[in-house]
């Protein structure tokens, strides 16, 4: 695991949340980050990375420490809705004869996702894709793949435009129809640059999520008589025993708070349960077009631009005032 960012200076951060059977409990925000909230102090560490295809996508998961809710609930909307991305926008239909309808059919080519880096591309820019299919065999039926749509080359470089890297659907495999011997499509898609709050198709990402850190606690002395079930309760694996027979929280960042471990009567004595207000898990999932480290990175920046805005704004108001 590697930092993106580390902080200037450590900070006192909030109490944690004590988790009960029934619910969260015992909020304490009397210690909640002396000195006021600075960005400087947010703390972001890589911990996980999974590749799901070579194109890039994938799920990142980063902790962001000595953070407020605020913060990182406004880099999870940024991600969702503010990171620009290509998508067919207007679909024209010469011809279907399938079993899927026109708007099913636009609507499914508009949620595929084609290999244009959006910061490549001007807003204003328009892409065309062709896809033309017909099924003859007899006996045979035919798929509509996305591998089908084809870049219309000679309209879209008109003004110029040289792409490094040919525009395609980033995947080939995706299925957009059926046909039965007889059938045909034939349309042209028209792809745009937009962003998710747009349309949920603009979004780079397939999910942006974030949980609060958990802390798990054991009571050594009370917990001997019920180790083994207590470990065997767990649906995440939290727990192991030791070969002294210690019962120790060993994966705590997998617990889910679901509450098994102290539903029983006399556990919720025995385990204690805490999430830290300031410390969080934060998982992105890449649909592939933009990898998931670079809509962090992205939408970072996107969020710097708006405190300084906001700061900008204030400070007029404020002068205009005096």
């Amino acid at each position: 695991s590697s930092f993106i960012h580390r902080p200037r200076a450590a900070v006192a951060m909030a109490d944690r949340v004590r988790v009960r059977r029934e619910a969260p409990a015992e909020i304490h925000r009397s210690g909640v980050l002396t000195g006021g909230f600075d960005l400087n102090d947010v703390e972001f560490e890589v911990t996980e990375r999974k590749f799901f295809e070579e194109d890039g996508s994938g799920l990142l998961v980063v902790e962001i420490r000595n953070a407020d809710a605020a913060v990182v609930n406004a880099l999870r909307r940024i991600m969702i809705a503010e990171i620009p991305t290509l998508a067919a926008d207007v679909v024209g239909i010469m011809a279907n004869s399938s079993v899927i309808a026109d708007e099913i059919l636009a609507h499914r080519i508009g949620l595929v996702p084609f290999n244009i880096d959006p910061l490549t591309v001007r807003r204003t820019k328009r892409f065309h894709f062709d896809l033309y299919k017909r099924c003859t065999e007899v006996g045979v039926d035919d798929k509509i793949m996305s591998s089908d749509l084809k870049w219309v080359e000679d309209v879209d470089c008109e003004d110029g435009y040289k792409p490094t890297i040919r525009p395609a659907p980033l995947h080939d495999n995706i299925l957009l129809a059926k046909l039965i011997p007889g059938q045909e499509v034939l349309l042209r898609a028209q792809l745009r640059k937009g962003e998710g709050k747009d349309h949920a198709k603009f979004s780079p990402v397939a999910t942006a999520s974030y949980r609060l850190m958990p802390h798990v606690e054991v009571d050594q002395e009370k917990a001997a008589p019920f180790a083994s079930e207590i470990k065997a309760a767990c649906p995440r694996d939290v727990f192991d025993i030791e070969d002294s027979g210690k019962l120790v929280a060993t994966n705590p960042r997998n617990c889910t708070m679901c509450r098994e471990c102290i539903r029983p009567d006399g556990w919720n004595e025995i385990i204690t349960l805490e999430r830290d207000p300031s410390h969080y898990i934060f998982s992105i999932e890449s649909v592939g077009v933009i990898p998931p480290e670079e809509i962090f990175r992205r939408a970072l920046s996107k969020l710097k631009l708006k405190c300084i805005d906001l700061n900008r704004e204030v400070r007029e108001l404020l002068k205009g005032e005096n």
